[in-house]
């Protein structure tokens, strides 16, 4: 029996504790590719198949969406490897735009952001002829903030680490707030480390915006504020023992007021992120 290597993906999904959601679906994508190829994956398997690739990481909309279009173009009668090759060449297309347009954001502002997202990293790195400046927050436990603020200082950006427990400085000492997604649900709420629902609360109060940025495959096909599920996991605290916690919170769409996408900047509301799911699911199924 060939090996498979959708399932070596999908372990190595569920270990992985810093790259997220982008990372996750060309592993798993390319990995389907692979057993394709073997011809140990067709559409006779594809529901089995796609329900393990939900549960890689049941909070990962991208995970999500892919299973979905995977069963799609099985009912639809596509070509399996077309379409997953859609959704990566979608994925790559989709980052440059969102870089051309997140260099909309204004000259010499201070942005703050919270934890680690490549989509956020590319962003900054590519206004760094703009003087922004980066504040970003830990984000413990984990403390993936500290990744990307030394990826931003490396590369010449003015960077700023500060610990979860200065938000509310971080907030105040900054023009807006940048923060990425894991997911967002089509009913409005934006799903991401813990942490950022303070953060946009803070935000809100202050009267600084805060933008998210996403691409369409981060919009989850079915899930809704209330339904989607949270991963957990757990850390050890000195002198106490383990700990559980959850991996993501929601925001909800009030406190978002933008969102740069591969779209264009669009307003945060339901009805935009319903339509730009509809036009993702559209492209990569034609």
């Amino acid at each position: 029996m060939e090996f498979s290597s959708l399932k070596e993906a999908i372990e190595a999904v569920k270990r992985e504790k810093i790259r997220g959601a982008r990372w996750s679906l060309f592993r798993i994508s390319r990995a389907v590719i692979e057993d394709l190829e073997k011809g140990i994956l067709d559409c006779n398997s594809i529901t089995e198949a796609a329900r393990s690739i939900r549960d890689a990481n049941k909070s990962m909309a991208p995970l999500a969406n892919l299973a979905y279009i995977l069963t799609e173009a099985c009912n639809l009668g596509r070509n399996l490897r077309s379409v997953v090759e859609n959704v990566m060449y979608h994925q790559q297309r989709s980052l440059e735009l969102i870089i051309e347009n997140g260099r909309q954001l204004p000259d010499n502002s201070t942005i703050a952001t919270i934890s680690y997202s490549s989509t956020v990293e590319a962003i900054l790195q590519s206004t760094k002829k703009y003087n922004i400046t980066a504040i970003v927050l830990e984000s413990r436990p984990g403390g993936e903030g500290a990744i990307l603020a030394a990826n931003l200082r490396d590369s010449g950006i003015k960077t700023i680490l500060l610990p979860d427990t200065m938000m509310y400085e971080a907030v105040e000492r900054s023009d807006y707030v940048l923060v990425g997604a894991d997911a967002v649900t089509r009913d409005g709420c934006l799903v991401n480390k813990v942490g950022t629902r303070l953060l946009a609360m803070i935000s809100k109060m202050l009267g600084k915006p805060v933008i998210a940025v996403f691409d369409s495959m981060k919009i989850h096909p079915d899930s809704d504020c209330e339904s989607h599920v949270i991963e957990e996991r757990s850390y050890l605290a000195a002198g106490y023992g383990p700990v559980r916690y959850p991996l993501f919170d929601l925001t909800q769409a009030e406190y978002v007021r933008a969102a740069i996408t591969e779209r264009g900047v669009i307003d945060f509301t339901p009805e935009n992120i319903r339509s730009l799911w509809s036009s993702l699911i559209e492209d990569v199924l034609s």
